[in-house]
């Protein structure tokens, strides 16, 4: 059994490394679940799949490298926490499940942009 999940989270980790493209507007290469499509994120919110934490951990690391290399202040987030951003993305994928994590992200930002 521990073969088998240990294969699993290996093949999920070089799928995830090995997949980018520029995000929708071409601005940008976008690397791993970035690339993904938002049907994928609704499919593995409610499933409990392992690529569910690798999407949630690329939004996060995405929402950290703006706000280090971007952001004029501590955080874009505001007051919105992890629970936030993860049901604002699963919002946002539901309605727009063609689009990729990757422009769920941008909007998101956009969003937060907003707010703060």
């Amino acid at each position: 059994m521990r073969n088998i999940l240990a294969g699993v989270m290996l093949a999920n980790l070089v799928a995830s490394v090995a997949a980018f493209a520029s995000d929708s507007a071409g601005h940008y290469v976008v690397l791993g679940p970035g690339n993904w499509s938002c049907g994928k994120w609704t499919a593995d919110s409610s499933s409990g799949e392992v690529s569910k934490f690798q999407e949630i951990g690329w939004v996060q690391g995405f929402l950290t490298a703006y706000n280090d290399y971007v952001w004029k202040g501590q955080s874009v987030m505001g007051s919105v926490d992890g629970p936030g951003v993860t049901a604002w993305t699963n919002n946002y994928c539901t309605a727009h499940p063609l689009d990729t994590i990757g422009d769920a992200t941008h909007a998101l930002i956009l969003d937060l942009q907003k707010r703060n």
